[in-house]
């Protein structure tokens, strides 16, 4: 293939053959998959592989693949180029885990977490995977999940949910997909209701694989019985499978397994968060739901029989509600759990509402993501006044949605928001609460240490010092105390914290490595800069082992290194560091966005150690022109005084 050497064939299916190969461009290994029978393919295959690369590319997430290019090989077969990760599949990986039972189903479970979320993210980018399955998930050396192959995804661009697509999932009236992790309703052919909650079907017989290591329903004999089987008979509880598994997981496993799409986790991020309450001792909401869905499931199957058995069942119904209520120790605890599953499903409803208005069929108009952001705000304003808490989950989902587009004024103004109701709704210690307060702590001027002080003591009473999460705030809290100049402590502190996260997680996890690049800041503010060096040059080696060289925590490191590098008067590698970190920041997140500045003026800072005062002067003209332009003063004033660049209203500004 032009472009590429070393093509090593890794894997052959019926629409297409997946390879391995070099790009002599860039010299990174890529996997290559191109679509079988070239010109002679259908209309449907080609059709399908297009809307594959269409679909997938629209989608920046670590843990899902990311596509780099595609196009068609001179013999006429259409081709993409991805990621290449260099790793076991999802099912492979938790086998080996299980080997090592001590700490498995935790681990597992937040593996799990982060296909999750890298399934929301895709839902919330309107596209459905509608093949999840674990030979789709690989898993680098570092344990980071990698969601791939979206040849059976649709968008909700081209497709409402709820909508039909009948093309994307049948072709002459065959199943496409992989029966076993496909849903009832894909498998009845029921198209309006093929939407993201198919995927948490999915995700749950996933779910299930990973906790028993075996398939909910047997699989074995024709497609007819094996379909009946899915569609009409219950999964077979994961505790009769394996007594590991314990109540709360099976609850959370079997609403994912639902027939009903109505009665399971209405996205994937419900799910998630289910289980992230269960990690944290919390009840989880599947719980409360189970025994009732369990009860009327008895019912509808004894309808026909006797009075006698009837009225067994009766009783069976009022043991079964008795036990409910005895966990959920109070009836306002399950009406607690039963209103939030309602609001989860109204908060769905306005996000699916929000993100179809982005088509301009139906808009009439193209829209950018920030008018779509900014008229949803208006919605909420308007809207959710009367239900607290579904407007606190809106103002936090709106204000991580700004706040990754840059516009951190509006994105720390909605978290507060959700802070404010959250606290005075469910109180300081919900979990809800601590979430949208570890988000906002570090954009709340003046409070932002007690905040985060906040988040570190409630993760580390509910999920310990050495999870991810309590190591990810811990890490936060180290950076707020050297971005402070509160050198003494911040040593102290992540003196404390490395060898925890280390020890925990592993030197090359991604919170330990956040943690290291702290202490690289914090050595560059004591003067110990051959130290620094070696600490970031490090931390910049493992960045670079992820398969995307464009990673933005590899071109962060860059970053950190090339500022160490500056300070030692090394400028030539400095620069070279630094350039190609500010190209890619300008072309992927445009030339407005905060972090492109912030690297702007990093280089001009560097051009102007240098003496190179024209280059410098012309940088910081052009950066300050952009500023103008992105409203974005503000931000430029505060980088440029925190790094003693002066003020903008100053004459001759970039000749200091």
């Amino acid at each position: 293939m032009p472009g590429y050497d070393d093509l090593r064939e890794l894997h052959r299916g019926g629409q297409g053959v997946i390879y391995s190969a070099v790009q002599r461009s860039t010299r990174r290994r890529v996997a290559i998959k191109v679509l079988l029978d070239g010109m002679y393919a259908s209309a449907a295959a080609r059709l399908r592989f297009e809307r594959e690369v269409d679909l997938a590319a629209q989608l920046r997430h670590p843990n899902i693949v990311r596509i780099y290019d595609s196009g068609v090989t001179p013999d006429d077969r259409m081709y993409y180029v991805m990621e290449y990760i260099e790793g076991a599949t999802l099912d492979q990986h938790v086998l080996a885990l299980h080997t090592d039972r001590d700490g498995a189903t935790r681990r597992v479970l937040d593996l799990f977490i982060k296909i999750c979320d890298a399934i929301h993210h895709a839902h919330q980018h309107g596209v459905i995977h509608r093949d999840l399955k674990p030979g789709n998930v690989r898993v680098d050396a570092a344990g980071e999940p990698h969601v791939l192959d979206f040849g059976l995804a649709t968008s909700a661009e081209h497709r409402p949910i709820g909508g039909s697509d009948r093309r994307a999932v049948t072709v002459t009236g065959h199943f496409m997909g992989s029966l076993a992790w496909a849903s009832p309703e894909q498998i009845r052919g029921d198209f309006r209701n093929v939407d993201v909650r198919s995927d948490v079907y999915a995700l749950g017989v996933v779910l299930y694989q990973l906790l028993t290591a075996r398939l909910p329903y047997d699989t074995s004999g024709g497609l007819h019985e094996v379909s009946d089987r899915i569609v009409n008979q219950p999964p077979l509880r994961p505790r009769t499978v394996s007594a590991q598994v314990s109540e709360e997981m099976e609850a959370v496993v079997l609403k994912c397994l639902t027939k009903e799409p109505d009665r399971r986790y209405q996205n994937a991020a419900e799910l998630s968060a289910d289980i992230r309450r269960y990690l944290a001792g919390e009840p989880v909401l599947a719980r409360g739901d189970s025994a009732w869905y369990t009860l009327s499931k008895l019912v509808r199957r004894h309808r026909a029989v006797s009075t006698a058995i009837v009225a067994m069942v009766v009783l069976t119904v009022g043991y079964a509600v008795t036990m409910s209520l005895m966990y959920s120790q109070t009836v306002a605890e399950r009406n607690r759990a039963e209103s939030a599953a309602s609001r989860a499903t109204v908060v769905r409803g306005f996000l699916e509402d929000m993100l179809s208005s982005v088509d301009p069929s139906r808009s009439g108009y193209r829209v950018t993501v920030a008018e779509v952001l900014d008229d949803a705000q208006r919605k909420v304003d308007e809207q959710f006044r009367a239900d607290p808490e579904i407007e606190a989950s809106l103002r936090h989902t709106l204000g991580m949605s700004y706040l990754s587009l840059g516009l951190y004024d509006k994105g720390a103004e909605q978290l507060r928001r959700a802070v404010e109701i959250r606290r005075r709704v469910l109180g300081d210690e919900h979990p809800d609460t601590i979430d949208s307060i570890e988000a906002y702590a570090g954009w709340a001027d003046g409070h932002a240490e007690e905040l985060l002080r906040l988040v570190l003591d409630a993760r580390e009473k509910s999920l310990g010092r050495g999870h991810e999460a309590t190591v990810r705030v811990a890490c936060n809290v180290a950076g707020f105390l050297v971005k402070n100049d509160r050198v003494e402590e911040a040593a102290r502190h992540i003196d404390d914290l490395l060898p925890t996260a280390e020890q925990a997680l592993g030197a090359d996890h991604h919170e330990t490595l956040r943690t290291r690049s702290c202490l690289v800041e914090l050595r560059r503010r004591q003067g110990r800069l051959a130290e620094a060096e070696q600490i970031a040059r490090r931390v910049l080696e493992v960045r670079r082992r992820h398969p995307d060289p464009e990673h933005r925590f590899t071109l962060a490191a860059m970053d950190a290194l090339a500022l160490v590098l500056q300070d030692r008067g090394e400028f030539d590698e400095a620069e070279t560091l630094a350039r190609h970190a500010n190209g890619v920041y300008r072309r992927v997140l445009g030339e407005s966005h905060p972090v492109s500045i912030r690297s702007s003026i990093h280089l001009v800072r560097l051009l102007h150690a240098q003496g190179r005062l024209d280059e410098a002067e012309q940088l910081g003209r052009k950066t300050l022109d952009i500023c103008r332009d992105a409203a974005t003063i503000p931000f430029v004033e505060c980088e440029l005084n925190a790094h003693g660049a002066g003020s903008l209203g100053s004459p001759g500004l970039w000749r200091r």
